[in-house]
C-alpha cells in the first residue's frame, strides 16, 4: 500500500491492534522482484501503484494491485516457495461497523469496493539507456461503490444526496 501512496499507522495496544491507511502526498517508490518458479527474477525499481479493494459479506475482502516501475536487471535466483501462515486470519467482511454520512445510517450492504484510483505515469530521460528515468503518481481519484440496500426517503435519501453532490463522511472495517 505505501507504494500506492497510503501511510499506515499500527496500533500495538493489546487486544485492539489495527492499522490504519491515509492516502498521502509523500510517494514511496518501491523496488520489486518479480521471481517465477522457471525463469528469471526481474529487479524493478522506482515502482509506483494502484489498488483496488472488493470486500463481499461474509467473505474475505480481495485486494487487487498494479504496479509500473523500471526495469533494473534480471538475474537466476533460486526459486523459493513461501509458506503462508494460518495466523492472522484473513479479515472478512462481518460485524464492520458501517455507517455513512451525517445520519451515520447503517445500510445493509452485500458488497463494498474501493480504488485509489493513482494514475501513474513514466518520467522521461532521454540520458538513461531505458529512456525512463522513473515512474509516478500523478493524480488520484478514489472511488468508494456500495450496493446498500434500499431505505425510506426519511432513513437515507440517497438519490436527493447524489443528486446535490453531497460529501459524505463513511467509516467502516474489515476484521475485528
Amino acid at each position: 500500500l505505501r507504494g500506492c501512496g497510503v501511510s499506515s499507522v499500527v496500533t500495538t495496544t493489546a487486544g485492539a491492534e489495527k492499522v490504519t491507511y491515509v492516502g498521502t502526498d509523500t510517494h514511496e517508490s518501491m523496488t520489486l522482484y518479480l521471481c517465477q518458479q522457471n525463469g528469471p527474477t526481474l529487479q524493478l525499481t522506482g515502482g509506483h501503484g494502484t489498488f483496488d479493494i472488493t470486500a463481499d459479506a461474509g467473505n474475505v475482502g480481495v485486494a487487487t494491485f498494479s504496479y509500473e516501475a523500471r526495469l533494473d536487471k534480471e538475474a537466476d535466483v533460486t526459486f523459493v516457495s513461501g509458506t503462508p501462515s494460518p495466523t492472522p486470519a484473513y479479515p472478512t467482511l462481518k460485524s464492520a461497523a458501517f455507517q455513512i454520512s451525517t445520519e451515520n445510517y447503517a445500510a445493509r450492504l452485500q458488497r463494498a469496493a474501493f480504488a485509489i484510483g493513482n494514475q501513474i505515469g513514466e518520467i522521461p530521460d532521454q540520458n538513461d539507456a531505458a529512456a525512463i528515468a522513473g515512474v509516478i503518481i500523478g493524480d488520484r481519484d478514489p472511488r468508494l461503490t456500495l450496493d446498500p440496500e434500499a431505505a425510506s426517503i426519511a432513513t437515507m435519501p440517497w438519490f436527493t444526496k447524489w443528486k446535490a453532490g453531497t460529501l459524505m463522511d463513511c467509516t467502516y472495517q474489515i476484521g475485528t
